[in-house]
């Protein structure tokens, strides 16, 4: 999965603990779907780890029988 792979690859660099949870993904999105959601989950993560001032994230990807959610958390500093 490629979410998966991004957090540990983005924790280790920026010195951060990336808690990846996954639940219920369909094997057939569409590449679109997947594609917008890689970049979301980049952008969101990025700027977390740049802003936040802390170093412990959780990321959750998790669907039901027609929605797809993304969660990006922290308990940061918040804007």
């Amino acid at each position: 999965m490629a979410a998966r792979g991004f957090c540990q690859e983005m924790s280790t660099p920026a010195n951060v603990e990336i808690d990846f949870r996954h639940d219920n993904i369909p094997q057939n999105l569409p590449k679109e779907v997947s594609l917008c959601l890689f970049r979301v989950l980049q952008e969101a993560l990025q700027n977390a780890v740049k802003y936040s001032g802390v170093r412990h994230f959780t990321v959750e990807l998790g669907s039901t029988s027609d929605v797809i959610r993304l969660t990006v958390s922290d308990c940061g500093i918040g804007f």
